[in-house]
């Protein structure tokens, strides 16, 4: 129960008929320049003249297909999320039933950090949208119907019933602030600012912070000085 993923068909945007019944290799073509050129540049620079021309095919074709220029960048979108997602249940696949919330959350970020690895182009996708406006990502995050958010409470509410997590932690609260921790160190990993080599190590710091808190815990050692001091 622990281990349970968002479901992929949620982050299914279907494109018009026309456009699943092309040839796999025109649709894939299509797919191909649309991803070079949305990686390639802020969405509202992005051209659907230019993905056509590069693709081959008329202007008029591409609205047969896609309703607008935004349709097509969610489909890319939802493709990516996709594939991103079948990344993250393979890594939390190999965690045990027992695992803890914290196990789950750097299981996700690995699998994230792995489809980077494997589809650069489809990342830099990814990273492009954490340049957008807060108003373009908030539009783009509201077509995924909030899945990641509904999925990191049920996790917490599943650690509530595991009984490793204290009860009076609110999971939508916990939840907002886990996206936030995430989303923040994507954008500074997109901008270069975290290289992603050093992403994992952070992030297990920074749980660890949040699983314990800033308070300061005392080691052995201390804990014998505070009985010495005390006789």
């Amino acid at each position: 129960m622990g281990r349970t993923a968002p479901a992929v068909e949620r982050w299914i945007e279907l494109p018009k008929n026309t456009f699943l019944n092309l040839p796999a290799d025109k649709r894939q073509r299509i797919i191909d320049e649309a991803l070079a050129e949305f990686a390639a540049h802020p969405y509202r620079l992005a051209s659907l003249s230019r993905i056509c021309q590069q693709a081959g095919i008329a202007k008029g074709s591409m609205y047969q297909y896609f309703a607008d220029k935004f349709d097509l960048y969610m489909y890319l979108m939802n493709l990516t999320g996709q594939l991103k997602l079948q990344y993250i249940k393979k890594e939390l696949d190999t965690l045990p039933e027992a695992a803890d919330l914290f196990a789950l959350l750097l299981a996700a970020a690995q699998g994230g950090l792995k489809m980077a690895r494997d589809h650069p182009q489809l990342q830099r996708l990814g990273d492009r949208l954490l340049h957008e406006s807060d108003e373009f990502l908030a539009q783009v995050m509201a077509g995924f119907g909030g899945v990641g958010d509904a999925t990191m409470e049920s996790w917490i509410q599943d650690a509530h019933k595991r009984g490793t997590l204290d009860r009076r932690v609110r999971p939508r609260l916990a939840a907002y602030i886990l996206q936030t921790l995430f989303m923040g160190m994507g954008r500074d990993m997109a901008a270069g600012r975290i290289p992603r080599d050093d992403v994992l190590p952070m992030l297990r710091e920074v749980l660890d912070i949040i699983e314990h808190g800033m308070r300061r815990r005392p080691r052995p050692a201390d804990v014998d000085n505070e009985e010495v001091n005390l006789g």
